[in-house]
């Protein structure tokens, strides 16, 4: 009993000691981007070497994103960032590649966000007083018909 005790024991030990790597994105994406050429390759290469862009610029559609991530899941379970690759591919007008501009951990790390806030277009008030209101709207017009 005890022998089946210390080879359980001896599994779950080795077990967690696996790491497991996760990829969320574009596999091996800079040797990819290494394939295009700036002012030869167009929308149609990219579409067949690196395959559909993940996010389109909401106001220039000629300007695509691509992202790699690689990450390591440890035996306590905390994840830790190994890759973090991003790659910016713009083209002009008639869908000729003009920029490609790639950006590892390191430089995302450098990126300098603003500090300001935005202002939100939506409800000022909260979901309680939102809810007494429709309440009150409800309590006023009942008995009342739409035959007016």
């Amino acid at each position: 009993m005890k022998l089946v005790f210390k080879a359980l024991l001896l599994i779950i030990a080795l077990s967690s000691c696996t790491k497991i790597n996760e990829l969320h994105g574009i596999d091996n994406l800079k040797n990819k981007a290494n394939n295009l050429v700036i002012n030869e390759s167009n929308s149609n290469d990219v579409l067949n070497v690196i395959g559909p862009p993940q996010h389109k610029d909401l106001l220039n559609k000629n300007i695509w994103f691509y992202n790699e991530v690689r990450h390591t899941q440890s035996k306590l379970g905390s994840k830790e960032i190994i890759e973090n690759n991003t790659l910016k591919i713009e083209f002009d007008d008639l869908g000729v590649l003009k920029e490609l501009t790639f950006l590892d951990k390191n430089d995302l790390n450098k990126v300098i966000f603003d500090k300001n806030a935005t202002q939100s277009l939506g409800k000022s008030q909260s979901f309680l007083l939102g809810l007494l209101a429709g309440i009150r709207e409800r309590a006023k017009n009942f008995g009342k018909t739409s035959e007016q």
